[in-house]
């Protein structure tokens, strides 16, 4: 099998996928990391295949430029950065990485949790994917909010309460370019009407 792996371009999200490729790898399956040239020396230092997307928009060296642009911001500044930064990459996965999955010939996918445009685009392919949580696991259900309490892991919150309100603020633009994404895909593969 050949698994590609689709996750955010940093080192927390990096090296947990590197282990579990390694793995794969041993097992003999082959895995491809698909993300913005940047990432391609972490990567093959965790001796997974590359490929890379979004040479269009995301060119060798805006990562580092775009992380240190990070670094300078405090606040609600340094949020919506970082918002419209994932918003970006979510974008550039449903453009580009579709084409690059077929063109590997990738026929599982591994995806970030944190990044929703991975499961969209194995739906598209119509291939397998499963979502790894590297980190406290996110629950996307409107109705549960993960608590980081000894006494309780979930607790069920009402839709009203501010907590849900502020993390679809925060999650909107990224679902909205996936929801687009999605919609743009189907269009094309519908059947023509002849």
């Amino acid at each position: 099998m050949h698994y590609g792996i689709i996750a955010p371009p940093v080192s927390g999200h990096i090296h947990p996928f590197g282990a579990l490729g390694r793995e794969l790898i041993a097992r003999g399956h082959r895995v491809t990391m698909l993300q913005m040239e940047d990432v391609r020396p972490r990567a093959t230092a965790e001796r997974l295949e590359f490929a890379a997307i979004g040479q269009s928009d995301h060119p060798a060296g805006s990562l580092d430029r775009s992380l240190a642009q990070l670094g300078k911001l405090r606040g609600l500044g340094a949020l919506r950065f970082t918002i419209e930064a994932v918003r970006r990459t979510t974008e550039m996965i449903c453009r580009d990485a579709p084409a690059v999955v077929r063109a590997c010939g990738i026929d599982r996918l591994l995806v970030d949790q944190t990044e929703p445009a991975g499961g969209s685009v194995a739906d598209c392919l119509k291939i397998p994917f499963v979502t790894v949580c590297n980190a406290l696991a996110l629950d996307r259900e409107p109705s549960f909010f993960a608590a980081h309490s000894a006494a309780s892991y979930r607790f069920r919150v009402s839709e009203r309460h501010p907590r849900i309100h502020r993390a679809k603020a925060v999650t909107r633009p990224t679902l909205r370019v996936v929801k687009f994404s999605v919609r743009s895909v189907d269009t094309i593969n519908a059947p023509r009407r002849g």
